[in-house]
């Protein structure tokens, strides 16, 4: 019976239920190229009959032989169908993971926006000196620190570290953080 109980929402404890599901269908072994000689809408059909009968009226109202090949196309259906849930619960668990590690990568970078704004105010006047014709090879990193102090920008430089995001920009440090076990 608990094969034919209806799946929940999707989440880690709903994905070991349908594992547990699947392991347990495929202990029976049924052989699928039998079944699949069945025409499918007949193999449906057989499905739906077995999906809306208890166990107890399966037993009263069916002979042993049809029964049993009512009850191997179920599960060999079942099965199908609990692979192609678990493939999906898994999907959406770990899309919804992606998506709050998103969101926290997200709201943290709102947080580090002033910082983030001003290491690149910092560039900004760097680049500008370093990219100034004007300025002599040989003067540039004493125009630099003219420019900006060389303890600030020191600082701003171990500051940069925690701030700057991988080149894709992913979210994987965060995933990693919150789902590390």
């Amino acid at each position: 019976q608990w094969i034919k109980d209806p799946v929940g929402c999707a989440s880690p404890t709903s994905l070991k239920d349908l594992l547990a599901r699947i392991e347990h269908a495929g202990k029976f072994r049924i052989s699928p190229s039998g079944l699949e000689a069945i025409h499918p809408d007949m193999r449906r059909r057989m499905t739906v009959t077995v999906q809306v009968y208890s166990v107890d009226n399966l037993y009263s109202d069916f002979q042993a032989d049809r029964r049993r090949a009512y009850v191997a196309c179920y599960l060999h259906e079942r099965l199908k169908g609990l692979i192609d849930l678990a493939v999906e619960a898994f999907d959406e668990v770990v899309l919804g993971m992606f998506r709050r590690s998103e969101s926290e990568r997200d709201e943290d970078l709102r947080k580090r926006a002033p910082a983030i704004n001003e290491k690149l105010r910092l560039f900004s006047t760097v680049a500008e000196v370093v990219l100034d014709e004007t300025v002599p090879d040989d003067r540039v990193r004493e125009r630099v620190f003219k420019c900006v102090p060389r303890e600030r920008l020191s600082q701003a430089l171990s500051e940069t570290d925690g701030l700057v995001r991988p080149e894709d920009y992913n979210c994987l440090d965060y995933v990693n953080r919150r789902y590390g076990y």
